[in-house]
């Protein structure tokens, strides 16, 4: 998080941390991290979130001292909670649901069946429209644990692991460094290569022409 305060950037986890990391998109930014960045620097509102629904904006209103208001229409309505589920008899293994999926819960390869790790799906919505035989619909889970925080937190800490590492291994495969550490290492290199470069083409000219004898 570039160009935020010590104290911005705790804010930021915290309300992170309140989010049910379905990285749904619904919000209008890419994840739930990149929500809970706009919230604290650009004061976006709190309503955005339709799997957090009002638990989620009471949540967020009592952390960051706002008022509570109804949630964004324009973001979709809250729902029970859902996981995806695959007709495996209709599936034709292309493989777009799997790329499409925020937190690797669909298992399979192209031109073989996928299934979907129910326990792992966080009911985003994301694997349905690039589907192209339409053979993936939506179940509401049975959560009769529903009431069990824990259990939420849980859930939520586990499809965030899951996002950053599979964010990790695309990042990897375009061929990006995402440590920190590293993208510094490569800068200092490339600039210690153009100092040199430079100081070479100082030298071509500023040499002195010596006749041969």
């Amino acid at each position: 998080m570039k160009h935020i305060s010590k104290r911005n950037q705790m804010l930021v986890a915290e309300v992170d941390s309140l989010l049910p990391q379905t990285q749904c998109t619904k919000c209008g930014f890419r994840s739930c991290m990149a929500y809970a960045e706009e919230i604290i620097k650009s004061n976006t509102p709190i309503n955005r979130c339709p799997p957090g629904g009002k638990s989620t904006i009471h949540n967020l209103a009592t952390l960051l001292n706002r008022v509570t208001a109804p949630l964004d229409p324009n973001c979709g309505s809250e729902s029970v909670s859902k996981y995806a589920f695959i007709d495996e008899s209709a599936c034709i293994g292309c493989a777009l649901c799997i790329k499409a999926c925020p937190v690797d819960a669909i298992i399979g390869a192209r031109k073989l069946m996928h299934t979907v790790l129910t326990s792992e799906c966080t009911g985003c919505e994301l694997c349905i429209e690039p589907c192209p035989v339409d053979c993936i619909e939506l179940i509401a889970k049975d959560d009769s644990d529903g009431l069990n925080e824990n259990i939420h937190i849980s859930r939520a800490n586990n499809a965030r692991k899951r996002f950053n590492r599979k964010i990790k291994r695309n990042n990897q495969k375009r061929g990006e460094s995402v440590s920190p550490n590293r993208m510094e290492m490569k800068k200092d290199i490339l600039e210690s290569v153009k100092r040199i470069q430079s100081i070479r083409e100082k030298r071509r000219y500023t040499v002195p022409d010596r006749k041969l004898k």
